[in-house]
């Protein structure tokens, strides 16, 4: 809003509010492109090309990322990526919770320059901050004369993360007017990478950027793009010997239809679809030597116990857990944790949901007070010394972040990080504290949404490194069989207080939807945690 725009006591104004129809144009405009490749969209083995692989000597191979070289998988997918023949079948790279697929995706761009000079690369994104994200990764490597990140005019530069901002202004256009701008199409394939969201990449079209132009293009977060806005780069820039590269994870946040007559379809994914489609896709079955998907199995990120739940419900026990054990185990023997050994609690409690007036989101002012407790007691640990920085606060609803946000202004409290589960997607905080915020008396009256949604459970529950703390009303979560599941797992390892729940946790069952299959010998990587749990985890697969 201008500044000189002045509002008066008692004046009256009229609000008009505009769909952008853009991204919805550029959508429909790739679906009438005549560019139908079976091997892009429906991909069998026949339409990997019939061509031996190039070779790249892994030992002599000159990682950017050092890192990289102690991940199997990482490295894999990196090799995959060097030496698959050109115009092949799209290749997934499957990237769980604290696995490193941003490492990997950078790795993989940088490589493909060193060992293609004369290559160009698309990279795209459904969001600002996940393509703000990897340009400020790829910037060390990339001047501004080889990595340009392409902004819709639409776009203010203060909305850029202040981390990010430095890295993306140096390389984008900007006008007179401090506004984004586009260069012409003889300009912007000078360039070795240009980085945008899937939607903006419509207009590279437009700007006279010939089809086929991009060696490669790599779709980050492909899970949660819909399969017509994965289609504005693929069929407006795939030419015959482009590759396609998708990385994500289908089991976390899926896209966001606000249809429910849409929601059924738009809501898989390009990548959720081609992930599934068996003979293609498979995961360690078949030829060696033909590999469409690499799955990341390390997880950087977390305790074991933390990502042992996920773990077992969502990626049948392929994770293994390589977070720093000095930042893992930082907050044992926390004053908070009901089991001192065990970094994930959940706090039973009867609070009261409500709404303010003309508002569908809610609110739990007593959930929102334990909240605020929690932080004081952590801040206050000497022992353990935690910052502001180092606390997330979750909730499904934007109320509940409002009124946890007051709170903290209210105790003085800055840093805490607070936001929704889709602002918290590929984040992570040492402690989490998630709150879930409904409760209902009327027993009847099931929680929708985040309650009984997996994709966005296993994001919430998967952001923290060194603790979990999980608020609610169990008599309420109960009512779903994963949260259940999730509830007495916590109870089974002494990590339960608050309010009883009004079932047997000792109970084992099934989430529906689950088989048990018998666990594997322990790996190795997991004996930490493995060892305490071994005879009580289940593993589930989904069917």
């Amino acid at each position: 809003m201008p500044e000189t725009f002045a509002i008066h006591r008692g004046s009256v104004f009229n609000l008009r509010f505009k769909l952008n129809r853009i991204p919805l144009q550029r959508a429909h405009h790739a679906l009438a492109q005549s560019c139908h490749p079976q091997r892009l969209l429906f991909p069998t083995r026949s339409d990997e090309p019939n061509e031996p692989q190039a070779v790249v000597n892994r030992e002599e191979l000159e990682l950017y990322n050092r890192a990289v070289e102690n991940d199997d998988k990482q490295l894999e997918a990196v090799l995959q990526v060097l030496q698959r023949p050109r115009g092949n079948v799209p290749f997934i790279i499957f990237g769980p919770p604290g696995t490193g697929k941003t490492t990997t995706i950078v790795e993989c761009i940088l490589q493909l320059l060193l060992h293609e000079p004369s290559s160009h690369i698309l990279v795209c994104t459904p969001s600002n901050s996940a393509a703000d994200l990897l340009t400020a990764r790829l910037a060390p490597h990339l001047d501004s004369t080889a990595l340009f990140r392409l902004n819709a005019f639409s776009r203010a530069p203060a909305d850029i993360a202040a981390a990010h901002r430095a890295a993306v202004l140096a390389r984008s256009l900007r006008n007179d007017h401090d506004v984004f701008a586009m260069p012409s199409g003889k300009d912007l394939a000078k360039f070795r990478v240009v980085v945008c969201t899937c939607c903006t990449a419509g207009a590279l079209t437009r700007a006279g950027v010939s089809r086929g132009h991009f060696a490669w293009v790599f779709i980050d977060e492909a899970g949660q793009a819909t399969e017509p806005e994965a289609m504005v780069p693929i069929r407006g820039m795939v030419g015959a010997k482009t590759d396609v590269v998708l990385v994500g994870d289908p089991k976390q946040l899926r896209p966001v239809i606000m249809s429910m007559w849409a929601k059924p379809k738009l809501s898989i994914s390009y990548l959720e679809r081609l992930i599934g489609m068996k003979g293609v896709y498979d995961f360690g079955e078949g030829s060696p030597d033909v590999i469409s998907v690499v799955q990341l199995q390390q997880n950087r990120r977390s305790q074991a116990a933390i990502i042992a739940f996920s773990n077992s419900l969502f990626y049948e026990d392929s994770l293994r857990a390589r977070a720093d054990l000095a930042l893992a185990r930082s907050l044992f023997h926390s004053a908070v944790l009901p089991n001192r050994e065990f970094p994930v609690m959940f706090h039973g409690i009867k609070g009261r949901e409500e709404q303010r007036k003309l508002s569908k989101s809610f609110f739990n002012t007593v959930e929102a007070q334990q909240a605020l407790q929690y932080c004081r007691t952590l801040l206050e640990d000497r022992e353990r010394p935690v910052s502001p920085e180092n606390i997330g606060i979750i909730s499904p609803y934007k109320a509940q972040v409002r009124h946890i946000k007051a709170m903290l202004r209210s105790a003085k409290i800055e840093g805490v990080t607070v936001g929704s589960v889709e602002q918290f997607q590929g984040q992570e905080r040492r402690i989490i504290i998630l709150s879930t915020t409904r409760s209902n008396s009327n027993r009847k009256q099931k929680a929708f949404g985040f309650l009984n949604d997996p994709h966005r459970l296993n994001v919430a529950l998967t952001r923290a490194q060194a603790m979990l703390i999980v608020i609610g009303d169990p008599a309420v979560l109960g009512q779903d069989l994963l949260w259940r599941t999730f509830l007495n797992y916590v109870h089974k390892h002494g990590g339960s207080i608050g309010e009883r729940y009004d079932w047997d946790p000792a109970k084992d069952f099934i989430p529906r939807g689950y088989e048990r299959i018998p666990r594997e010998q322990a790996r190795a990587e997991g004996e930490e945690f493995l060892n305490m749990v071994r005879t009580e985890v289940l593993v589930y697969r989904g069917v």
